[in-house]
């Protein structure tokens, strides 16, 4: 059998003085590797014990391991091998960066897709559970059924870069007192808003806003016909003031219920949420790399001044009756599907908005 011990391990050791420690990883027919001397982290991805590591690489396996031959192989650097085929493009920008997630439930697909992009600081807020209905639409699976989402969220975190550090937030976001949030937040590079709770929404763009935090808020129109994608940078036109028809008591776009309202929890299929999950992750990349990356630099600076994206996803999209795709590109069988619109927001702040007029700033109302 072959065993192979990630140098990683051997690190965490010695930062914490431990000459012999139990460990835990994977095991597969024929393989195994050892990835954590943490318990607690080894419980929440569902790896099982190896055996018994000493600080020089010594390995003495575990019964499980013990019959027939072991080839011991000690592996260097994890994230260089996870980020090979995209180093070129994100010349390591992501490594150490805080991405922050309110709302985990159709997120996890998004999330899945940064980690294995070179994401290793993730913090996650959920009050949820994953049920079966959850399964039918995300990267989530039966071994998730019960867990909080959070919870869930982080063993597939795990399992893509067992070195990932992740902070969970069980709870209701509304309940948490704003000082906890800010200390956060500040932590974070980036945020993605991804719930459909607007009072979440509005709280989030209140309190990122003021850090100077990059934010993101993805949703889905009627049946995932649609997307859209508002993205708030420092400095520039904050949530509220880019999709201002969902505070001013307008009927609201889609699948949104009025001004001030919740968005509806939509249904839709899994490759038209991965469509809308892979632009949103690209923004992200972007966000976190800035002009550090000759191929997303474009991107970084385009979407700041054009931070409400709408995504079609199907022939017959419209928003509340009006098909915006097919007045700007015409009935044209080449426009078919799968286009997006990148709206320019540059002049959307609004002077008496509390949050983005007069660029206000680090101004907390802790009520």
């Amino acid at each position: 059998m072959k065993i192979k011990i990630f140098n990683e391990v051997l690190d965490e050791m010695k930062s914490k003085g431990v000459e012999t420690a139990a460990v835990y990883g994977k095991i597969n027919p024929g393989s195994a590797a050892v990835l954590t001397i943490c318990s607690e982290k080894a419980y929440a991805a569902g790896w099982k014990e190896t055996g018994t590591l000493h600080s020089d690489g010594f390995f003495v396996p575990a019964d499980i391991l013990a019959d027939g031959r072991l080839e011991i192989i000690i592996e260097k650097d994890y994230y260089a091998k996870l980020t090979s085929r995209t180093s070129s493009i994100l010349k390591g920008r992501l490594e150490g960066k805080r991405v922050g997630f309110v709302g985990v439930g159709a997120s996890i697909n998004l999330i899945k897709s940064c980690a294995r992009s070179g994401v290793n600081k993730f913090s996650l807020w959920d009050f949820d559970i994953i049920e079966e209905a959850n399964i039918g639409r995300t990267a989530y699976d039966l071994q998730d059924c019960g867990l909080s989402k959070t919870k869930a969220a982080y063993r597939h975190i795990l399992n893509i870069n067992p070195f990932c550090e992740v902070k969970v937030f069980n709870g209701d976001f509304m309940t948490i007192p704003v000082e906890d949030i800010i200390r956060e937040f500040s932590e974070c590079e980036v945020i993605v808003m991804g719930t459909d709770v607007q009072k979440v929404q509005v709280r989030g763009n209140d309190i990122g806003y003021k850090l100077g935090k990059k934010m993101i808020f993805p949703g889905f129109y009627n049946k995932a016909a649609g997307g859209e994608i508002v993205v708030v940078t420092p400095g520039n036109p904050c949530y509220k003031c880019i999709v201002p028809s969902r505070f001013e008591g307008a009927a609201g776009a889609g699948s949104i219920n009025g001004g001030g309202a919740d968005l509806k929890g939509e249904s839709g299929l899994i490759f038209d949420c991965d469509h809308l999950d892979s632009i949103v992750g690209k923004i992200v990349c972007a966000l976190i790399c800035e002009n550090g990356s000759e191929s997303l630099s474009g991107l970084y600076e385009f979407v700041k001044s054009h931070g409400l994206i709408l995504s079609k996803h199907s022939s017959d999209f419209n928003i509340d009756g009006e098909d915006y795709f097919r007045d700007c590109l015409g009935d044209n069988p080449l426009f078919y599907a799968y286009q997006t619109m990148w709206l320019d927001t540059s002049e959307c702040s609004k002077e008496n908005c509390g949050v983005c007029g007069n660029a206000k700033m680090l101004k907390f109302d802790t009520k």
